[in-house]
């Protein structure tokens, strides 16, 4: 009797530790775990993570984001954008994504004037999911959220303008021109031209000047400008002169790699003869010789009038 008694309580106990086995074992089974852990958002291509991205010269940027479900059931997640570069960005608000699949979404943005950034500036895209229901019932207290971060790259625009502006029409020989030139920094970064320099077309108006100043460091939008004054030479023909200013620059700093800016200006010139001056002056002389000739013609023959009439008067009674 005692030995049945002794089983039946070995069975009870062992029933009882059966129980409290199974009930954290169908506890860990069962689905009350939140999502999360088997959702996630990606920004990406063909699964593998795109850590940055550039925007284009326009301002643009496709950001190909994917919303993975391998849940069973399908969940719906509301969705959040940040904007860098004060970029507008379009987006769905909301999607459903069924149980056990990959659901792509293609968010756009643009409106970046990449020219208000530096060449090479980085800010952060990040997207953040929410699951607000599951199998279409709403989650009472949401908060089961992922999220992915790329950072998008303002690019660099390399880019100067070079300017030369001279007098129009014709210019004798002998006188003095002004001639102005002008370099602007149209890009998005630092550039730093080399050997600014000024030539001649002409023989006689040989010129290799260096124009100081002109090959300084330039930030971003940044013009420099100088008034250069050129004597043309006394004897210079009349002929056409290309007046030329060239500028030499380094884009991506490799000496290898060289980009050439040359603009220039046609002056046209006009022959002085060598004698045109002196025979100005001889007629300007001998005009006023004449003159003075002619006058004391006039006054010799007023004196002598004046002088036969005022006798007349003496002799009458």
């Amino acid at each position: 009797m005692n030995c049945i008694t002794d089983l039946s309580r070995k069975m009870v106990y062992a029933l009882a530790l059966i129980l409290l086995l199974s009930n954290p074992i169908s506890m860990v089974s069962a689905d009350h775990s939140p999502t999360h852990s088997r959702w996630s958002v990606e920004i990406g291509e063909d699964g593998d993570a795109i850590e940055s991205m550039m925007l284009t010269e326009q301002g643009t940027a496709l950001i190909p984001v994917h919303i993975v479900n391998e849940n069973l059931v399908s969940i719906t997640i509301s969705l959040n954008y940040t904007s860098p570069f004060d970029a507008t960005v379009s987006g769905p608000d909301s999607v459903t994504v069924e149980g056990s699949t990959n659901m792509k979404l293609e968010v756009i943005m643009r409106g970046v004037d990449i020219m208000d950034f530096e060449g090479g500036s980085e800010e952060p895209f990040e997207v953040t999911g929410t699951v607000t229901s599951r199998q279409g019932l709403p989650i009472s207290v949401p908060g089961d959220s992922d999220s992915a971060e790329v950072e998008m790259i303002i690019p660099t625009i390399k880019r100067m303008a070079l300017e030369v502006g001279g007098p129009a029409g014709q210019t004798d020989a002998g006188s003095e021109i002004s001639l102005s030139v002008a370099l602007t920094n149209e890009g998005n970064t630092q550039e730093l031209p080399y050997n600014v320099q000024l030539t001649s077309s002409c023989a006689m108006m040989r010129l290799d000047l260096y124009l100081e100043g002109l090959d300084s460091r330039y930030e971003p939008k940044e013009t420099k400008s100088r008034v250069v004054p050129i004597e043309i030479p006394q004897d210079n023909p009349t002929e056409t002169c290309a007046i030329s200013v060239e500028a030499i620059i380094y884009p991506e700093g490799d000496l290898s790699v060289k980009v050439t800016l040359n603009e220039s200006v046609d002056v046209r010139i006009k022959q002085v003869a060598s004698g045109q001056h002196e025979d100005t002056a001889s007629e300007i002389t001998d005009t006023l010789s004449a003159t003075s000739l002619l006058v004391g013609i006039i006054a010799l023959f007023a004196s002598a009038y004046y002088r036969g009439s005022y006798a007349g008067n003496s002799l009458k009674p």
